[in-house]
């Protein structure tokens, strides 16, 4: 099974291209099966992440469901995120000048767990990966937590 992940910032159409590869795919005559993004159910679950912290649940769980899905077999496995940008997201939650010294070493160690984790465990179970930047304004959908374009636009090009 060929794995393939599309990545992007916040609303820059990786859904959209998602599908339209899964559709295309399956023209072609592959068995194909798709993966969607766990942080937008972690966010409609659960409301908008507020720590770190919260990064390793959705890092797992966007891990455990493309593990499953795998197992099911076929030609092509497409995931429209990918668990490895939890490193990306997690460096969204800056510590203020007032945090305490133990909060700064675990958010740095939530940041090291997850960039190990990546590294070793899932970036390169990826055949391909696609990158879409963020070029076009997006509308808010209330699922989406980035205030404005240049705040979404800001993680699109840290990835």
């Amino acid at each position: 099974m060929k794995k393939i992940c599309v990545i992007g910032g916040p609303s820059s159409g990786k859904t959209t291209a998602a599908l339209l590869l899964n559709v295309k795919l399956r023209m072609m005559g592959y068995e194909v099966h798709m993966v969607t993004e766990y942080a937008t159910h972690y966010i409609i679950r659960n409301g908008v992440p507020k720590n770190v912290f919260e990064q390793i649940p959705i890092y797992i769980c966007q891990v455990d469901e493309e593990g499953y899905v795998e197992k099911k077999g076929g030609d092509f496995l497409i995931c429209d995120s990918a668990s490895f940008l939890t490193c990306v997201y997690a460096r969204h939650y800056p510590q203020g000048p007032n945090a305490k010294r133990e909060d700064i070493q675990k958010y740095y160690y939530v940041l090291k767990t997850l960039d190990k984790w990546s590294r070793e465990r899932t970036l390169f179970t990826y055949n391909f990966i696609f990158f879409l930047p963020l070029e076009i304004e997006f509308k808010k959908d209330n699922v989406r937590w980035q205030n404005d374009f240049r705040e979404a636009k800001n993680i699109s090009d840290k990835i």
